[in-house]
C-alpha cells in the first residue's frame, strides 16, 4: 500500500470552515517504515493541513495503525476526496506552526495563545477557566463548575490538576483539568475531569465534563440495586460561564428549526424525558422503584413570555454581550436527559444533572458519565452545526483488507452473511427501532443495546427490560461493520455503545475486591425484568430457585471493540478500558496474592488434588478450564499485546493455552457431548486461533507456536467426527432457541483455522468441508426465522464474520504448516489421565 483515499462528506446544510476531523488509518505491514511520513492533499492536488501520530506498529516496526487529524473546509453536501500518501521523512510534521495554539504554564495556570485570543486554565481557584479577545485585554468569559449535594450549598469545585493529553499536537492542544466535587458534611465525594480541546485556526473550543463516583458498592449478598450505599445521591452538577451582561439570545431548539428570538435574555430550555414513544417506562425506575419524571420532552420558557414544548432537544444557543457573540451547543442533548440550558443576567448555565429534574440523582459506585459540549466565541452563529450534524469520514474497504488491520477482513462479499446482519440497521427490528422499546435513553442508558432476546414470548403490559452490557462484543461488530460498509450509523452504534460500557458497564472503582475492580458486569439477569438493579445484573426482585447475587465475572470480558474503537477514533477512553479490563481479568485468574485468596486456592483446588493422588484417582492436571472465560482471557491479552507491544501480555497468553489444553490429550475426558456445560469450548480454540495469528505475523514459529497449533488441530479432529448443529438436538438444551444456530458458525470458523495451519492435504480438504457446511447451515437456518435480528444472534454473527472469505484462498506459510520438528517433542500426557469438563454457568 503506498496511497489510499479519504472521502469526507458535508452533511449539514451549512458550510463548514477549518473544521477538525479525526479518524485512524490502517497500514500494510512494512509499507510505512520508521523513517517514513505522509502527505496529505485534496480533490486539487493543494496540500491539505494535518498531524498524525502512530498508535500501533507491525513486529518490523512499521506503521499498523496511525491517528490523522486534519482541518477542511466544505460547502453544503459536499464530498471531498482526499489522497494520503507515503512520503519520505521530512524535518517536521507540524503543518500548522505559525497558525497553531502555543501554551505557557507558571504557577498553577496554563496559558494558551490562539490567534488574539487567550485561554487560561486555572488550578488556583474556582474559575477554572478565563477567556478573552485582544490578546488578553478584553474579557470574554469565565467558567466554574458548581456541585449541589443532596443536603447542603452549592459547592464551586477546584481543579488539583492540570495536564496536557498526549493526543495533543499542532491542530488541536488537549488539556485534562482534574479534581473533586464534595460534601464534607455528608462525607459523599465525587471526582471530575474537565477535558478542553483548542483547535487551531478556530474560534471554537470543545469541553468534556467526566464525573466518577470511585467509590466500591455495598452489594450485599451479591445484590446490586440503585440506592445502595456506596451510591451519592446530589440534586445539581451544572456549568456556569460568567459573562457580561447579556443584551441578546437566539436559540435554535432542533437541529432544522428556526431561530428563536429572545431579547430578554432569560431563556430556560429544560429536558425532561426522551419525548419518546415510552418515555416513562420503567427502564427509568428509581432508588425507589418509580418514575420519577412526567413531562414528555422539553420545555422552553422566557420572561417574555414564550413558552413552547417539544420532543427531542438538540439545541444550539447564541449570546451577545456588550463585549463579545458567544455559541454554545451540547452534544446528545436530548439522548443524555434530563438536561438543561438557560441564561440570566449573570450568563450561562449548562445543567448536565439539573436540579429541575423531580428527583435526586444517583451515581453509584464505580460509575461515571462524560458528558460532551462545545463554545464557539465568534459572531459565525452556524460554526457549531457540525456538533449535530459532523463531517463523516470514510476510508474504502479495500484499504481494511489490504493492510490486514482487521482481523479476518476480505474484499470478497458473503452476501448470505451481510444480509443477516444488515438487519441490525434496515431490518424491522433495527438497533435504532430497539432503542424505542424500552426508551434506551438519558444518561445512564443511551448508547446500550437491548437485550430483545430475554424478552422472545415475554408476556406484559411493558416490554421486559433487559440490558446486554456488549456480550459477545457487539462493540467489535460495530466497528467491523463500519469499516466493511462506511455506513455512518454503525459509526454511530459503535462511539454510542463505546461511551456507554466504558462510563457505566465497567465497575470504575479500585475499592472493592480484586475480581470486581475494573470489571465488566454481565448482562442482565436470564429472562427477568432489570428493575432497579439497572445495568449491574442482580436485582433483590429476582426471586429464584438458584442463590442470586454477584458482580463482574470472568466469562464476560470483551476487549476487542475496545481495541479497535481506539485505533479507528483515537478514544483514550476506549484505550483505558481495554487496559483495565486486562488487569482485572489477570486479577480474577491469577488472583492478588492476599491469604484469603491462598487460603480458598487451598480448599478448592489443592486439597481435592491431594485427596485424589492419596486415592491413586485421575486428576486433571491444568491450572484454567476449557471455558469461554479462559477464552476471553486469551483474547483480552492478546489484545492488550496488539495495542501496547508489550510481550509480556503475550508471553502470558502462551502460559493459559499450555495450561489449558494439550496436543495430546484424550478428547473424549472432555465430556464434549455434555452441550449446556462444556459448548463454550469453541470460544477458547477461537481465541489460541487468534494466538496463532499474532505469532505468525511475528514470525514466532516456536515451540509455543506449535503447541497451540497441535492442541487447535486436535481439537479439530475430533469435531470432523462429533460435531453436528446444536439444535439436531434440542432435546439436551434447556431453552433451544436459534442462539444455538448462530453459535454453530463458531465451529465453522475453527475448521477454517484448521484448514489453514494443517499440513495434511486431505484434512485440510475434510476441515474446509465441514466448514462449509456449517456456515452454510447457519445462513439458511437463520434466513427467514424471526429471531434472527435479536441482539444476541446479531452480536454473535458480527462477532464471527469473516474467516470463511479469509482463509479460502489464503496459503498458509510453510513454516507454520511444518510438522513440529524444529524443537523436543511434547511430551504426552500420562497415562490414566482424566480431564474433567470444567462447569459453565
Amino acid at each position: 500500500m503506498t496511497a489510499t483515499t479519504i472521502l469526507v462528506t458535508n452533511t449539514s446544510e451549512q458550510t463548514l470552515y477549518h473544521t477538525p476531523v479525526r479518524i485512524g488509518v490502517p497500514f500494510a505491514k512494512g509499507a510505512m517504515a520508521k523513517d517514513k511520513t505522509i502527505s496529505l492533499t485534496d480533490n486539487n492536488g493543494l496540500a491539505v493541513p494535518f498531524h498524525f501520530g502512530r498508535t500501533a506498529n507491525w513486529p518490523d516496526g512499521s506503521a499498523k495503525w496511525i491517528l490523522l487529524d486534519l482541518q477542511t473546509k466544505l460547502s453544503p453536501k459536499e464530498n471531498q476526496i482526499l489522497s494520503l500518501d507515503i512520503a519520505q521523512q521530512t524535518p517536521t510534521i507540524d503543518t500548522l506552526d505559525e497558525t497553531g495554539t502555543h501554551c505557557s504554564t507558571e504557577s498553577g495556570v496554563v496559558q494558551l495563545n490562539q490567534s488574539t485570543n487567550v485561554a487560561k486554565l486555572k488550578t488556583d481557584n474556582t474559575q477554572i477557566l478565563e477567556y478573552s479577545g485582544d490578546n488578553g485585554a478584553k474579557r470574554i468569559l469565565s467558567m466554574e463548575l458548581v456541585f449541589t449535594p443532596e443536603n447542603g450549598e452549592s459547592v464551586k469545585a477546584t481543579a488539583t490538576r492540570c495536564k496536557e493529553l498526549e493526543t495533543s499536537n499542532s491542530l488541536r492542544r488537549e488539556f485534562t483539568l482534574e479534581g473533586t466535587l464534595e460534601d464534607k458534611q455528608a462525607s459523599q465525594r465525587l471526582e471530575f475531569e474537565l477535558d478542553f480541546t483548542f483547535h487551531a485556526n478556530s474560534s471554537s473550543i470543545e469541553l468534556s465534563l467526566t464525573v466518577q463516583n470511585p467509590s466500591a458498592a455495598a452489594h450485599p449478598n451479591g445484590i446490586w440495586d440503585l440506592g445502595d450505599d456506596g451510591s451519592v445521591l446530589f440534586r445539581d452538577i451544572s456549568i456556569h460561564l460568567i459573562t457580561d451582561s447579556i443584551c441578546q439570545n437566539r436559540w435554535k431548539l432542533e437541529e432544522n428549526s428556526d431561530w428563536i428570538e429572545d431579547e430578554s435574555g432569560t431563556g430556560h430550555l429544560y429536558q425532561e424525558s426522551s419525548g419518546g414513544e415510552n418515555f416513562a417506562g420503567n427502564n427509568h425506575k428509581n432508588r425507589k422503584g418509580e418514575i420519577p419524571h412526567k413531562l414528555k420532552g422539553f420545555t422552553f420558557k422566557t420572561q417574555n413570555g414564550s413558552n413552547l414544548a417539544g420532543t427531542r432537544a438538540n439545541p444550539i444557543l447564541h449570546c451577545k454581550t456588550e463585549e463579545s457573540e458567544i455559541q454554545l451547543a451540547c452534544k446528545q442533548f436530548w439522548q443524555n436527559f434530563p438536561k438543561s440550558l438557560k441564561t440570566n443576567s449573570k450568563g450561562i448555565i449548562l445543567s448536565l444533572f439539573p436540579a429541575d429534574y423531580p428527583d435526586l440523582h444517583e451515581m453509584q459506585g464505580g460509575e461515571k458519565k462524560k458528558h460532551t459540549f462545545y463554545l464557539n466565541l465568534g459572531n459565525n452563529m452556524e460554526q457549531l452545526t457540525a456538533i449535530h450534524s459532523p463531517p463523516h469520514v470514510q476510508i474504502p474497504l479495500e484499504t481494511f483488507a489490504e493492510t490486514s488491520a482487521f482481523p479476518y477482513f476480505s474484499e470478497k462479499s458473503d452476501d448470505r452473511m451481510n444480509a443477516l446482519i444488515e438487519e441490525g440497521l434496515g431490518g424491522d427490528n433495527n438497533y435504532f427501532v430497539k432503542r424505542e422499546i424500552i426508551d434506551e435513553f438519558g444518561w445512564r442508558n443511551f448508547g446500550e443495546v437491548y437485550a430483545d432476546h430475554e424478552a422472545f414470548g415475554f408476556q406484559g403490559e411493558q416490554a421486559l427490560v433487559s440490558h446486554y452490557n456488549n456480550q459477545y462484543d457487539s462493540l467489535y461488530g460495530f466497528s467491523r461493520q463500519f469499516a466493511r460498509s462506511g455506513d455512518p450509523r454503525w459509526l454511530t452504534l459503535m462511539n454510542d455503545l463505546a461511551a456507554h460500557v466504558a462510563d457505566i458497564d465497567i465497575y470504575n472503582t479500585l475499592l472493592d475486591r480484586d475480581e470486581y475492580n475494573g470489571g465488566l458486569f454481565w448482562h442482565t439477569d436470564h429472562y427477568l425484568d432489570a428493575d432497579t438493579c439497572s445495568h449491574r445484573t442482580y436485582s433483590r426482585s429476582h426471586e429464584t430457585d438458584e442463590e442470586p447475587g454477584g458482580g463482574p465475572g470472568t466469562e464476560h470480558c470483551y476487549t476487542t471493540g475496545f481495541l479497535y474503537h481506539y485505533f479507528l477514533t483515537g478514544s483514550k477512553e476506549s484505550k483505558l478500558a481495554l487496559l483495565s479490563l486486562r488487569n482485572w481479568i489477570e486479577k480474577l485468574h491469577e488472583g492478588g496474592g492476599t491469604i484469603l485468596e491462598r487460603l480458598l486456592e487451598f480448599k478448592n483446588k489443592d486439597l481435592p488434588l491431594l485427596k485424589a493422588l492419596a486415592s491413586k484417582a485421575p486428576v486433571n492436571p491444568f491450572k484454567y478450564p476449557l471455558t469461554r472465560g479462559t477464552g476471553n482471557y486469551v483474547s483480552t491479552l492478546l489484545d492488550a499485546f496488539i495495542l501496547t507491544g508489550d510481550l509480556s501480555h503475550l508471553d502470558l497468553a502462551t502460559r493459559v493455552i499450555r495450561q489449558t489444553v494439550h496436543p495430546y490429550e484424550n478428547v473424549e475426558f472432555r465430556k464434549l457431548e455434555n452441550i449446556e456445560i462444556t459448548w463454550s469450548y469453541s470460544v477458547f480454540l477461537q481465541s489460541v486461533g487468534k494466538y496463532l495469528s499474532v505469532k505468525e505475523s511475528l514470525n514466532q514459529y516456536d515451540e509455543h507456536f506449535y503447541y497451540a497449533r497441535d492442541s487447535l488441530l486436535l481439537f479439530a479432529n475430533w469435531m470432523l467426527t462429533n460435531e453436528y448443529p446444536f439444535l439436531e438436538k434440542p432435546e439436551i438444551l434447556d431453552y433451544p432457541n436459534h442462539t444455538w444456530t448462530a453459535q454453530d458458525i463458531r465451529k465453522a470458523n475453527i475448521l477454517y483455522i484448521a484448514a489453514y495451519y494443517t499440513n495434511d492435504d486431505s484434512k485440510r480438504k475434510e476441515f474446509n468441508e465441514k466448514a462449509d457446511y456449517f456456515h452454510n447451515y447457519v445462513v439458511t437456518t437463520l434466513k427467514d426465522e424471526e429471531e434472527r435480528s435479536f441482539s444476541r444472534l446479531l452480536a454473535i454473527l458480527m462477532q464471527n464474520q469473516g474467516p470463511n472469505l479469509y482463509y479460502k484462498d489464503k496459503q498458509g506459510s510453510e513454516l507454520a504448516r511444518s510438522a513440529y520438528n524444529k524443537h523436543p517433542p511434547i511430551p504426552r500426557l500420562s497415562p490414566g489421565i482424566v480431564i474433567r469438563p470444567a462447569f459453565v454457568d
